[in-house]
């Protein structure tokens, strides 16, 4: 397997890279491996990558934790150990293989390479215990499919329990020995060559750097280190700035919802003020209604009265009538 390139033959290698990180780097680690397709929606650009966003949602979590930084304090907590103020509280892995290995290969291969990584990963440097890792994502959405594993560095000893990535990564032979189990335990099953080993054509491996060279290296990985730790801070910089953005927005919509609220109190008082006017009519009414009664009443009372006048008028008259006549008789038998 390989590429042809210069009369050189270009062969396709198993990679495996490990780094320590502290508590400034994890938040930026954890919203660019744990990336939403919201996240360039919003203007995220996370620097030096090549991320195609219409690829993000086919990235796979093996596992996931959305709060990265909560969830290494629980582990330092349960685990009894100690975290200091520059603690390495990440180890940060990165798994993959040269480009033409993916080539061929379905997604189903491709998973099954990254999952013989995350077991490697949990051997080697969590000491079997899984449990040490708090995310490990597939992504298929830059160029070259990798897997991104987290884990936390607690370690073990007749001394306790102890916050150490020292420990567990050791120092550079302990490097070149995990390159080699790396080789033997997972690249040799897919016919990859150990990467990461720079050889001479005879096959003999480079000799080391000179003094000077090597300072320069170091100078360069600090260089790098720096930049990733402002990076780091942009991003949450930037996430911050997304946070305010939002919250700014929402805050008008909460105004604007607050202003209608406020017209509809207002419509409500004035249909109140109509309801206890129309309150008020239907008293004053009730009560005109009751004086219109009462006069009436009175109406009726005052034409009793009358007929009752008119009738004892016309019996008076009738009865002085009959005196008058009764008188008149008794005149005529008088004179007789």
């Amino acid at each position: 397997m390989g590429e042809i390139k210069g009369g050189d033959c270009v062969a396709c290698c198993g990679i495996h890279r490990v780094e320590k990180r502290n508590r400034g780097a994890v938040y930026g680690l954890q919203i660019e491996a744990n990336r939403k397709i919201e996240d360039c929606e919003n203007g995220r650009d996370f620097e030096k990558s090549d991320i195609d966003w219409d690829k993000t949602e086919q990235n796979i979590f093996l596992i996931k934790c959305d709060k990265w930084n909560r969830e290494i304090s629980n582990q330092i907590k349960k685990s009894g150990a100690k975290e200091k103020k520059n603690s390495i509280v990440l180890l940060d892995g990165v798994y993959t293989a040269s480009p033409e290995f993916f080539k061929d290969k379905s997604q189903k291969e491709i998973e099954k390479y990254f999952n013989d990584c995350l077991t490697f990963h949990v051997e080697h440097y969590c000491k079997n215990d899984k449990s040490k890792i708090i995310n490990a994502v597939i992504h298929y959405d830059e160029k070259t499919p990798h897997l991104h594993v987290s884990s936390v560095p607690i370690f073990e000893d007749e001394k306790g329990v102890h916050l150490s990535a020292r420990d567990i990564m050791g120092g550079r032979d302990d490097y070149m020995k995990r390159q080699d189990l790396f080789f033997e335990e997972v690249s040799k099953n897919y016919n990859l060559e150990r990467g990461d080993v720079e050889k001479s054509r005879s096959g003999k491996a480079k000799k080391h750097t000179q003094k000077r060279e090597w300072q320069i290296a170091n100078q360069e990985q600090e260089l790098k280190d720096n930049t990733q730790k402002m990076q780091n801070i942009k991003n949450a910089t930037e996430y911050q700035i997304s946070l305010l953005n939002e919250t700014n927005r929402r805050l008008e919509y909460q105004k604007t919802e607050y202003s209608k609220m406020q017209k509809k109190i207002e419509e409500a008082k004035r249909q109140i003020g109509y309801i206890q006017k129309l309150e008020m009519i239907k008293e004053v009414f009730a009560d005109f209604c009751d004086y219109i009664k009462s006069i009436d009443l009175k109406f009726n009372i005052f034409d009793e009265y009358n007929y009752d006048r008119e009738n004892y008028g016309m019996e008076k008259i009738n009865i002085d009538k009959l005196l008058r006549e009764e008188n008149a008789k008794n005149q005529d038998i008088g004179g007789r």
